[in-house]
């Protein structure tokens, strides 16, 4: 981001009510393909069929499209069945949109273990548009008591993208247990980047005293999908393996009207302190559409998607970003675990049962 005045770094408790608003995922026309060859191994939605039918077919790694029957059939976690969000958007204050998404979600009966994903951008590609926040959540996932959702945002127009992630990392290094972390978000618009980490308790007052050490990898190509094959090559090269990956977030490298070939960037927060079984695999699940009007339809599609994906466990989901991407779209991307290998399955109870 081109240089003008130093970063910013905050930490937002979530206590006041903000307007806010939560649009009911209700079936609307499917968005316009998507140029990149990143979708799930199932078809989400009847909606979403005709994007897979003309979109191109991923390698193994990121899934190849099912288009035998537009149904989910029955899905990995059923819970997700029923997975809704909840949209707040504020003027110039990423703190005021947590703020106000919490109060939402309270609102709501959201409880802590019920979030599915959380991402932000700005409502344009100005730095002067509205800060928007988009939790997906799903009452019918175990809660475990009241949501209690902090952020350090680490925002400036002077440090670059690696440096702005390398500081979410000492935010993340600094939480007790991997599951406080909700999301890790990468937002440009305008002149200025931010890197948003959001967790679900309070953040230590030192954040210079780490827990775990948490490194930070990035990887480009021409698309997201082609970055995302890039970053999963290069954690398996590193001896990452599954469960040590903390987040994946992406962002556009080029600003303005001219976007680059290798202007997709992905970002991966992991932590080799972290028990580990089986290589790593990325799937990677991405809708796009005008931007005009895409975000209300993205977020209802990715809403009824969530259930269509391969997961073993909540915690199978490693994070979801939010792009305006190259020509004039809108653009979802869902990154999470591929399954995992038997090997690595937890062991079943004495007696078989």
């Amino acid at each position: 981001p081109p240089a003008a005045s130093p970063p910013s770094h905050s930490h937002s408790p979530s206590h006041s009510p903000s307007p806010s608003h939560s649009p009911s995922p209700s079936p609307s026309p499917s968005p316009s393909s998507s140029p990149s060859p990143d979708v799930s191994g199932h078809v989400p939605t009847p909606d979403l069929l005709s994007e897979l039918l003309s979109a191109t077919p991923g390698t193994p790694n990121i899934g190849t499209p099912n288009i035998g029957t537009p149904d989910i059939g029955t899905p990995d976690m059923p819970e997700l069945l029923s997975v809704n969000y909840a949209v707040v958007a504020e003027f110039g204050s990423w703190d005021k949109a947590l703020t106000g998404l919490a109060s939402r979600l309270g609102t709501l009966g959201v409880r802590r273990g019920q979030l599915v994903g959380v991402y932000a951008h700005k409502a344009n590609a100005s730095a002067y548009s509205e800060d928007v926040l988009t939790a997906f959540y799903s009452l019918a996932l175990p809660g475990r008591g009241a949501l209690s959702l902090r952020m350090a945002a680490e925002q400036s127009n002077t440090l670059s993208w690696a440096q702005l992630h390398q500081r979410a990392a000492h935010t993340v290094a600094s939480l007790a247990d991997r599951s406080e972390l909700v999301a890790v978000n990468a937002v440009g618009g305008g002149v200025s980047a931010a890197v948003l980490v959001i967790t679900d308790t309070d953040l230590p007052a030192d954040l210079t005293v780490p827990v775990r050490k948490v490194r930070v990898l990035h990887a480009s190509g021409g698309s997201f999908a082609e970055a995302t094959l890039q970053l999963e090559a290069s954690l398996v090269s590193l001896g990452v393996r599954r469960g040590q990956v903390l987040s994946v977030d992406a962002h556009l490298e080029a600003a303005g009207a001219v976007v680059h070939q290798e202007a997709a960037v992905v970002s991966a927060l992991y932590s080799p302190d972290l028990p580990g079984c089986g290589e790593v695999r990325l799937r990677l699940s991405s809708l796009s559409a005008a931007r005009g009007k895409g975000w209300a339809q993205l977020d209802a599609l990715t809403a009824d998607g969530f259930a269509a994906l391969e997961l073993g466990t909540i915690a199978d989901l490693l994070g979801m970003s939010a792009a305006h991407a190259p020509e004039g779209k809108a653009e979802i991307p869902v990154w999470y675990y591929a399954p995992a290998d038997p090997a690595c399955a937890p062991a079943p109870p004495a007696g078989g049962q």
